[in-house]
């Protein structure tokens, strides 16, 4: 039996509502998941049967390594217990038990509702090539369509983004929007919540609210290095005298700024534009450059401030936006109409994508934001939820999640926002954050409430890779950079015993590798690339080269 830690202990035996684990790198996460599903699976005052869970991840590989790791666990206990039917019962439900993609979740759903659906029995899912050829006969007859009204909004929108040449890039803009909005569970919503910003006059208080905030991050960013400068100027009386009068003009500028940011937008918006940038005094025999790199830091800050986020005041704002409303106003007609036409040739030729699949199972199981009948059908099926990798879902599973819980109180989610990758595939791991941020801790939590833990041990690294890993994260992870603060609750710890643990060998090691100067083996048009090449050839030899030293030294 493992020796569990007491945080692996707890992700596996809590049960008095949802729960969130946070699960680091090497923190023994799918043993932990799996043990989860074996004692529930043998509580003695309330077994669950496996085929009463949803365990869903997001590979097919994933799933079938899932599946078998439980059957594998299921197996090695029934070798304890030999003569427990219930064990053995539960080695041949495992088989089809629902431990899937979220897309075969959806699948199977849609294929049991096509006809609520309106799709023929024996729908089939297109490939990439056929769905690409479907896209491009919808854009095609949409920006036809779109010519052929002569609709002013349309075509000041070609205008704008084709300038009078061809509209591929009109073609590019309409895809990828569409193709961005699959990721809210109602991209038709989203779409009338853009069009709102562009005729509701207040429309644009929430873009101001992150501009606005933006803003405060730069002015302060830039007002630290104008007290770090003015307090070193403070010890150098020659320096000092040439330097402190632009720095502390500076100063002003920058906490006149941070006031006004308070005060609402056109009193930032004026205040930015106050600023100005006195000039240096000069001091004979001196290269500085450390005080100029101070300075450049402001000096940087204030000109995204006035040239990028409080560039337009109120007037000029209306006046602008009511300048791009009408070409805005016909994006999103024309995205709502590619999208319908996309949809109606795939049900034409009896195709799906997978993109539809979920949004085709949030249509059956959601309405008018509440579960529908088939969703409590479907989740009185379900004692549990269990969803791993949780930081790479999306709103669109997010909401499928939730419709087939019993009300939000039989989740289990897993996983770890430093390791979100996907979101090239829109996932979206503000929804793991949000949770997190709001639910309490497991200890803390009140009964029946939601609340989440940490799994913060490692089982895979020595101290000194753990230590050097979280020196690095506490200096550059904060919520600002990275969207998490970095604090001793993410940090990792040793999880394992290792032998010779204070060998000075075993010590992180920075290898530094200068590139500059190194003749590139390729024309000019290939010397990027060529570039890139060559060093990722001069790192292997380094490391290789230290491996080998290592290695000669008996290591």
């Amino acid at each position: 039996m493992p020796n569990w830690t007491d945080e692996q202990l707890a992700a596996m035996e809590e049960t008095d509502g949802s729960l969130l684990v946070s699960a680091a790198a090497g923190s023994g996460k799918t043993a932990v998941l799996v043990e989860r599903v074996l004692r529930r699976l043998t509580d003695a005052k309330d077994p669950v049967d496996i085929d009463r869970f949803l365990l869903v991840t997001y590979t097919n590989a994933a799933a079938a390594e899932m599946r078998g790791k439980i059957a594998d666990a299921i197996t090695a206990r029934l070798g304890e217990r030999p003569d427990d039917a219930r064990l053995r019962r539960q080695l041949l439900l495992v088989h089809r038990a629902q431990i899937t993609t979220v897309h075969s979740f959806c699948l199977n759903l849609v294929r049991e509702q096509f006809a609520a659906l309106s799709l023929i029995p024996d729908f089939r899912i297109a490939d990439e090539g056929e769905l690409a050829d479907i896209m491009e006969e919808a854009m095609e007859a949409v920006l036809e369509a779109g010519y052929e009204a002569e609709d002013e909004g349309f075509l000041a929108l070609s205008d704008l983004l084709s300038a009078g040449r061809d509209d591929k890039r009109l073609s590019q803009v309409v895809l990828e929007v569409f193709q961005k909005i699959q990721s809210h569970a109602d991209p038709d919503a989203f779409l009338s919540e853009v069009a709102a910003m562009f005729v509701d006059e207040g429309g644009s208080g929430a873009h101001r609210a992150v501009l606005l905030a933006e803003a405060k991050d730069a002015a302060e960013y830039g007002l630290a290095c104008l007290r770090l400068a003015l307090g070193e100027l403070e010890t150098d009386g020659d320096l000092g005298a040439a330097y402190t009068p632009a720095f502390t003009s500076d100063e002003a500028h920058a906490r006149a700024l941070l006031a006004a940011i308070g005060q609402g937008w056109d009193a930032a918006v004026a205040a930015a534009r106050d600023i100005t940038h006195d000039r240096l005094g000069t001091v004979r025999g001196y290269e500085d450059k450390a005080f100029q790199g101070l300075r450049k830091g402001w000096r940087d800050a204030a000109d995204r401030i006035q040239t990028r986020l409080l560039a337009v005041d109120s007037e000029k704002e209306a006046h602008d936006r009511a300048l791009v409303a009408p070409a805005m106003l016909a994006l999103v007609r024309t995205v709502r109409a590619f999208g319908k036409a996309f949809a109606d040739e795939k049900l034409r030729r009896g195709v799906v994508d997978f993109g539809d699949l979920e949004h085709f199972a949030v249509r059956l199981l959601i309405k008018d934001g509440r579960p529908t009948g088939l969703a409590k059908t479907v989740a009185a099926g379900f004692d549990e939820i269990m969803v791993d990798e949780y930081q790479d879902t999306n709103a669109v599973q997010e909401a499928i999640f939730s419709a087939v819980s019993r009300e939000g109180r039989n989740l289990f989610f897993v996983g770890d926002v430093k390791q979100s990758i996907y979101g090239f595939r829109l996932a979206n791991p503000y929804i793991f954050l949000s949770k997190y941020r709001a639910w309490p801790d497991a200890d803390c939590a009140a009964p029946g409430e939601p609340r989440r833990l940490n799994l913060t041990r490692n089982f895979r690294s020595r101290a000194q890779v753990l230590d050097a890993t979280n020196d690095i994260f506490r200096r550059v992870m904060c919520e600002a950079v990275g969207d998490l603060d970095y604090t001793d609750r993410e940090a990792l710890y040793v999880g394992a015993d290792y032998p010779e643990p204070g060998d000075p060998r075993y010590k992180t090691e920075v290898l530094l590798l200068d590139t500059s100067g190194k003749s590139l083996s390729a024309d000019e048009d290939g010397a990027e690339d060529a570039a890139e090449a060559d060093k990722a050839v001069l790192e292997a030899e380094l490391v290789a080269g230290r491996i080998r030293r290592l290695l000669d030294e008996g290591f």
